[in-house]
């Protein structure tokens, strides 16, 4: 069943359809919340999901060098935050969501990356300490920049599995040569602590993974839109209506709670006016980094909202014509977009997020290209994310991909090295939204979805009588999905073997007979 099907039967069974578009809203809600209850009640074989998570290797100037063979210089200068390359250092720039908020050592002491300005400059957390104070500025060729921390997947809910696999790319890029190692046990922080394990030990391959503690993001506050011509032509279609927000992005790309929404009316004709998005907070006061990119300057410490990007939202859900919502907002993500009056295949840019610096208060929006359909679905997080450190930290990559310049018809080929870790873990559901959005989850147990909204209806009502009697329905049918649908943890047996022993079983690849016995 669909959005409007499992809406149409429940009222159907409560014998009261009015044609509002706000009690089918207050209906989605309901919906959503019973299918979010039963979604995070057990560990369901659909609420899965398997991905890859590129683990990738030191950055330094021994591995990052100019031809011929010219080691690359970190100019650092005393009690100050920026950090001057000598020449660039490309993997830096085009992997910012790997290396921000992850360490740089200069000098023998780490800091925190906050933000990569561009291929040769980037910014710590904190003032540069240089122990020499007759040598206030240095050039440091023994800097190293460590890929540490890990974020995982926005819509992760628990690891199930973190795994060196035997893919092609992954294993030297040879599916029949094995890895070292197999599934990453999982460590609690307390017992990692408790053990001492070494925090900046790397090695060709991990052996487990520390949850560590998770990113949290403030939520966005407010905007307001203005109109005018800010240079560069525009095709957004003169009188039509679109809904707004915007949210932070940390510096590893993950996204915070959503702010306030608009409704805004295009105006002045088109081809001349653009879009104006202003980033405020409820107080109407800018939302920008005061540096402004000055980090040589200033106090010399972490301000306000360095290194959070914003980025925009839209709401698909919307009628632009009259300006109405069609139902719950689906805010899918804006885009750069091209000018369709004059389309040019830009493969670098057209399809990236529109994101506006932590330095900069606006934004402008000048294509309705930038309004796509089909983009990015924000799935109601609330700027909490999960993150998790290797161990030991993965130093080693597979392959090694040049950087090779892009055209109209080539795609980018950015400088590339990693190694690969396959994932595998609970998700997340994407909320109903719209008539045609479908349950994640076998279809035989959609029912109970509507089971669980008339349960909330009748409770609202009064009526414990009949909230009772689906309670009971979702009792019995739960028994059939949890017999067929839950995930159990797999055990393994060894006839008479009843030692306690920390011998690892070793298994014949081909026949997978156990060779340890």
């Amino acid at each position: 069943m669909n959005l409007n099907q499992i809406r149409t039967q429940i009222k159907n069974i409560t014998d009261y359809s009015p044609d509002l578009q706000a009690y089918s809203n207050q209906l989605d809600e309901l919906i959503n919340n019973a299918y979010y209850s039963l979604w995070r009640s057990k560990r369901w074989t659909f609420a899965q999901k398997q991905t890859f998570i590129n683990a990738y290797p030191d950055i330094s100037s021994d591995r990052v060098v100019v031809p011929p063979a010219l080691p690359i210089a970190a100019a650092i200068n005393d009690g100050q935050r920026l950090v001057t390359f000598s020449n660039a250092v490309w993997v830096l720039e085009r992997h910012k969501d790997v290396y921000e908020g992850n360490i740089i050592e200069l000098l023998g002491r780490e800091y925190t990356i906050v933000k990569i300005i561009d291929e040769t400059q980037l910014v710590v957390s904190e003032p540069i300490r240089i122990t020499d104070p007759t040598t206030p500025s240095v050039n440091d060729f023994s800097w190293v920049v460590k890929a540490r921390f890990y974020p995982l997947p926005e819509d992760c809910v628990e690891i199930l599995s973190l795994a060196h696999r035997d893919i092609p790319v992954g294993n030297g890029g040879d599916g029949r040569i094995l890895p070292p190692y197999g599934k990453l046990t999982g460590l609690l922080p307390r017992h990692d602590e408790l053990l001492g394990l070494r925090e900046d030990y790397a090695s060709s391959y991990a052996e487990a993974y520390v949850p560590i503690p998770p990113l949290n993001l403030p939520p966005a506050e407010t905007l307001t839109i203005t109109y005018g011509d800010f240079g560069g032509p525009t095709d957004i279609p003169n009188s039509e209506y679109y809904e707004i927000c915007w949210s932070f992005m940390s510096p590893e790309g993950q996204t915070s709670a959503l702010s306030e929404s608009v409704i805004t009316q295009i105006q002045n004709g088109q081809n001349t006016t653009q879009m104006q998005i202003n980033f405020l907070t409820f107080d109407g006061k800018p939302v920008q980094n005061p540096n402004a990119g000055l980090y040589n300057s200033g106090p010399g410490t972490l301000r306000q909202w360095e290194g959070l990007r914003k980025v925009l939202w839209y709401n698909a859900n919307f009628d632009h014509i009259t300006g109405e919502r069609l139902g719950l907002p689906m805010w899918r993500q804006v885009i750069n977009g091209i000018y369709t009056a004059a389309p040019s295949l830009n493969a670098n840019t057209q399809d990236e997020p529109k994101t506006a610096e932590d330095t900069d208060a606006s934004i402008t929006i000048q294509y309705v290209d930038s309004f796509r359909s089909g983009t990015k679905k924000y799935k109601e997080y609330d700027g909490q994310h999960l993150r998790v450190r290797p161990y030991p930290r993965i130093d080693a990559w597979d392959y090694e991909y040049d950087e090779s310049t892009t055209t109209a018809v080539v795609p980018p080929r950015i400088e590339d090295y990693f190694r690969r870790l396959e994932l595998r873990y609970l998700l997340k559901p994407e909320p109903l939204l719209i008539a045609t959005d479908v349950p994640q989850m076998p279809y035989e147990f959609h029912s109970l979805i509507v089971y669980g909204a008339l349960e909330d209806i009748y409770n609202k009502n009064g009526n414990l009588s009949l909230a009772k009697v689906y309670a009971d329905k979702i009792a019995r049918l739960m028994k059939q999905l949890e017999k067929r649908y839950v995930d159990r943890t797999d055990m393994l047996l060894q006839k008479g073997q009843f030692g306690v022993s920390n011998r690892r079983f070793i298994y014949d690849q081909q026949s997978l007979k156990n060779k340890s016995l």
